[in-house]
């Protein structure tokens, strides 16, 4: 395995927030769900 092929799948954050990790992650996740809902139902022109 090449050394950078060690990298590929991971998932990093990196904020000034004074979250707990498990608050950061869960925001993140809502801010990506809200970010792909929207287009699901815009119809195409």
């Amino acid at each position: 395995m090449k050394p950078d092929n060690a990298w590929d799948g991971l998932k990093g954050y990196a904020t000034n927030a004074r979250l707990s990790q498990k608050e950061v992650i869960e925001q993140y996740g809502q801010l990506m769900a809200n970010r792909k809902g929207p287009s699901a139902y815009q119809k195409p022109i």
